[in-house]
């Protein structure tokens, strides 16, 4: 099982039971309002095993992502959904691996229903305890073919409610105002008084249902799976990832002595060009570029272990929560310093051993040897200026004025045209409050940015 993960649940609800309901099927839960925007990502670091996402908020606020929930699946966490926004969200993302529970869900997922507003109300705040001032359109469904199953309507009638229900806005889903296209037909009041005292409230059964599921399976989760890394879980992309970047450094905090700090809290801190950092910057924007065009050019490469500084035995849930660093930043941080050692290894020969030496030399009399900070994740020496200087003359990336002299002055000359002219210059992201921020994690030391930005 991975460090600091644990059997803990978090379970989001609002509007569909009452946390008293729930607590009486799952007790050992902790119970969390309505998910929304970055509400997964703000427990990434919790140590919680499973995530059952019941409710979550859409009006007047972001709901919750796709990239969260399948961000928390790859860091092993169990996630269930059911009854409402999880109902929603399991039906789009079950082939992914989240577990979809309850009637609501099954709807979804054979296409009987496609709508988000059939699930959606209007509810109470938290201090109301989200009570339901609306009808949802999905019990709305289940109880109508109740009625007519009873013989109290007939199909096209079921029907015509259910047309004349899905015209409204969902804040004006009252009983009432619903039944009113059959008022001349027959006893309306009669009907609502037989749906109010024997229906069902589908979603609340649903949420049960999910409850009972996660207690039942919660105690026969084995070890949880190593990080999954997707597609675009590399540091080494081409441009297109910043927004899913910039909402994990929104929503994930480094978390200590009772506070929360969002990362990009951090990243506004930092002062990029304070001098420590020349060299962590240089080699960083090498591996960015060394892996990259690597790719582009289809070159067969066999990674290296992954170094021992992205072990993730390293980092406990202690240091993750207090730093915001998760299992896929390790898991991804370790892939590519694993494929960049591999693509050094398939470029290094005999002859270039001297060149490289000699741009050690003048890297060291610039004084970028210096082991400043985030010398622990990259350092900048002669086979990355080597390497990057190879693979750009293979891509053909040269300068207007260039040396085509395979000289340790020509590639020092190229690494510092390289990084002048910005990563995004050629068609890469780099973020260098990011890769600053990255030092300060691995290093735990998160407060030396604020400090230094309080002594400048």
């Amino acid at each position: 099982m991975p460090v600091g993960i644990n059997n803990k649940i978090a379970v989001f609800l609002g509007p569909s039971c009452t946390i008293e309901e729930a607590r009486s099927i799952l007790p050992e839960a902790e119970y969390l309002p309505p998910a929304t925007r970055g509400s997964i990502y703000g427990i990434i670091n919790d140590g919680y095993r499973m995530i059952v996402l019941l409710d979550g908020l859409f009006y007047g606020h972001y709901s919750v992502w796709h990239k969260e929930l399948l961000f928390a699946l790859d860091c092993g966490i169990d996630v269930i959904g059911a009854a409402s926004m999880g109902a929603l969200r399991a039906a789009e993302l079950d082939r992914e691996g989240l577990i979809g529970v309850g009637q609501i869900y099954r709807w979804y997922r054979d296409g009987e229903i496609d709508g988000d507003d059939e699930v959606a109300l209007l509810h109470q705040s938290s201090e109301g305890a989200y009570a339901a001032l609306s009808i949802p359109l999905a019990n709305l469904r289940w109880n109508l073919g109740l009625a007519r199953k009873e013989g109290l309507i007939g199909e096209q009638q079921e029907a015509r409610i259910l047309r004349h229900a899905k015209a409204l806005c969902f804040q004006d889903r009252m009983m009432d105002v619903i039944l009113s296209p059959l008022a001349e037909e027959l006893d309306v009041s009669a009907l609502q008084k037989w749906l109010e005292t024997h229906g069902e409230d589908l979603k609340k059964r649903d949420c049960f249902e999910a409850l009972r599921f996660a207690a039942i399976r919660i105690a026969t989760l084995g070890s949880a799976q190593p990080p999954r890394l997707r597609a675009y879980e590399t540091v080494h992309t081409l441009i297109g990832i910043e927004y899913f970047t910039h909402e994990r450094l929104n929503a994930i905090c480094a978390k200590s002595e009772g506070q929360a700090m969002p990362l990009s809290h951090y990243t506004k801190q930092v002062a990029v060009g304070d001098s420590p950092y020349r060299g962590y910057l240089r080699a960083r924007a090498c591996q960015r570029l060394i892996n990259g065009w690597a790719r582009e050019l289809h070159l067969e490469i066999t990674p290296e272990r992954i170094p021992p500084q992205w072990l993730p035995d390293r980092f406990d849930l202690a240091h993750r929560r207090a730093t915001g660093l998760t299992l896929i930043d390790i898991a991804r941080e370790g892939r590519e310093a694993a494929f960049t050692a591999g693509v050094i290894g398939s470029l290094s020969t005999p002859a270039s051993r001297g060149l490289v030496s000699d741009i050690d030399r003048q890297l060291a009399e610039a004084g970028f040897w210096a082991r400043g900070a985030g010398a622990e994740i990259a350092r900048l020496d002669g086979r990355l200026v080597y390497t990057l200087w190879h693979l750009g003359h293979e891509k053909g990336i040269l300068p207007d004025e260039h040396e085509d002299a395979d000289t340790a002055e020509a590639e020092l000359h190229y690494l510092e045209w390289v990084y002048r002219a910005g990563l995004k210059h050629f068609g890469y992201i780099f973020d260098a409050g990011i890769e600053i921020l990255l030092a300060h994690q691995i290093a735990n030391r998160l407060e030396d940015i604020l400090g230094s930005r309080a002594a400048s």
